[in-house]
């Protein structure tokens, strides 16, 4: 059986040389970010221990291997993926989804060396539920191997220096030849990796964007015959005659009217999602109080038939924002707190907000239903629904906009809610201090919405 301290103490130079820290923090950068995930470690498991590199280049304490998800991935050869670790029976006992590090989602490649044995794992983890597609599984395998080549190749280096006779001559020619040989085929190798990587990359890029073109397009091209649809039932139902099949035609009519205005408001939900999936955007000073009132004006039907109150704050708070997508964000979360009522109280909405430094907090508070805690995270899912459609219409596209909204405004969104109880949604948005006194716009230049990875954050 190998000694696996043994085997690890081998590598105890990897942190000594000096450029290995950029070196590797680049590569879990690479990592992290094609595989849309929170981080990326490199892990090395001992007997009792496991040693941990993350991207951001802080050496983590030491782990016991017993609590670590890494001792899954050492027992195979190939790559692990756990959708989610909450619910997977090898690992849901240890806590990963509530531990300070929220690992969710995990997916770890088994690190070989040239003689064949696992020293660790390259490892991804991200703080929501998620799969990868075949490239990207395809990227960390490159990458892992990448990583233990150029460890194998230092390894190598140092004992062909410690090998050295006191005249500090080699002692074996033969091992430079063989050594330069296979640095030279190492160097190509990495050349063409990275050749490769770019232009999957690149591929990756092209495909989301006509896919986002495609979906644009298609909602367009579908409104219109189920509007079409939509107005001829009406037309069906204003010319029918009574007669014995008056109810039956009526009934139907009702039921295509029905499923046509699902199907409008669906693709109406799907070019709103589309046009947000995009991360530029000029911001400017916004008064989140005018924001407010123009969802107010937009929702006045449903608040009047659900009988509602909205209470927001008075003072004139001025955000970086951009205003089409704000007015999404709150016309969807106030909309989603009036609909999702069980009808035995008056729905209440308040918003509210906390200054803090640079940014206000803001906070979006209902008496309705409330989620499970078990599907916080699914609710931001594109098409997740939690209820049927009779009981409460809907897309399944509100929330997944919020959250890209969220994400384009640079900010993370926090939920605290349990069955019954109703919800709270928290985000930040960026203050505006400089504001011109008589026409409420901000002094300071434009400036543009950054790109950044959001996280869905339970509160506790």
């Amino acid at each position: 059986m190998v000694d696996r301290d043994v085997l690890i103490a081998k590598y105890d130079f990897a942190n000594l040389i000096h450029g290995n820290v950029y070196k590797f923090q680049e590569t879990l950068e690479m990592a992290a970010a094609m595989c849309q995930v929170k981080s990326a470690f490199i892990s090395l498991l001992g007997n009792s221990y496991q040693d941990i590199l993350s991207q951001t280049g802080i050496q983590l304490e030491k782990m016991d291997v017993k609590k670590s998800i890494c001792q899954f991935t050492i027992q195979g050869t190939d790559l692990i993926m756990i959708p989610n670790t909450g619910e997977d029976d090898r690992v849901s006992h240890l806590g990963l989804d509530k531990s300070k590090h929220q690992i969710v989602f995990y997916a770890g490649q088994p690190l070989y060396n040239s003689e064949n044995e696992c020293i660790g794992a390259f490892c991804i983890s991200h703080d929501k539920p998620k799969t990868l597609d075949n490239n990207q599984q395809k990227i960390l395998s490159i990458l892992a191997s990448s990583f233990m080549k150029e460890l194998d190749y230092q390894r190598k280096l140092i004992n062909m220096i410690i090998n050295m006779d006191t005249d500090f001559q080699v002692a074996n020619q033969l091992k430079v030849v063989d050594l330069e040989i296979k640095l030279s085929k190492l160097q190509t190798t990495t050349m063409q990796q990275n050749i490769r990587l770019k232009r999957q990359h690149e591929s990756l890029k092209e495909t989301n964007e006509n896919l986002k073109t495609f979906a644009y397009i298609a909602a367009h091209d579908i409104k219109a015959p189920a509007r079409a649809i939509y107005s001829f039932a009406q037309l069906i139902q204003a010319k029918l005659k009574p007669s014995e099949h008056t109810e039956t035609v009526t009934k139907y009519s009702d039921i295509i009217k029905s499923a046509s205005k699902n199907l409008i408001n669906l693709v109406s939900s799907i070019l709103t999602y589309s046009e947000t999936e995009s991360k530029e955007f000029e911001m400017k000073s916004i008064n989140l109080n005018k924001i407010i009132d123009i969802v107010k004006i937009n929702l006045s039907e449903l608040i009047e038939t659900k009988n509602g109150t909205i209470t927001s704050f008075d003072d004139p708070i001025y955000v970086d924002g951009q205003k089409v997508q704000l007015v999404q964000l709150f016309q969807n979360l106030i909309g989603n707190a009036l609909k999702f009522q069980d009808g035995s109280k008056t729905p209440e909405v308040i918003i509210g907000y906390q200054e803090l430094k640079d940014k206000y907090v803001i906070s979006v508070t209902d008496n309705g239903i409330g989620i499970d805690q078990q599907n916080l995270y699914k609710i931001f899912e594109p098409f997740q629904r939690l209820h049927s459609t009779p009981e409460y219409i809907g897309s399944g596209l509100g929330l997944s906009t919020c959250l890209k909204v969220i994400e384009n405004h640079n900010s993370h969104i926090c939920i605290e809610s349990n069955k019954s109880e109703g919800t709270k949604f928290s985000f930040s948005l960026p203050k505006v201090t400089e504001v011109n006194n008589q026409t409420g716009e901000r002094k300071t230049e434009l400036s543009r919405i950054p790109q950044s990875s959001s996280q869905v954050l339970p509160m506790h």
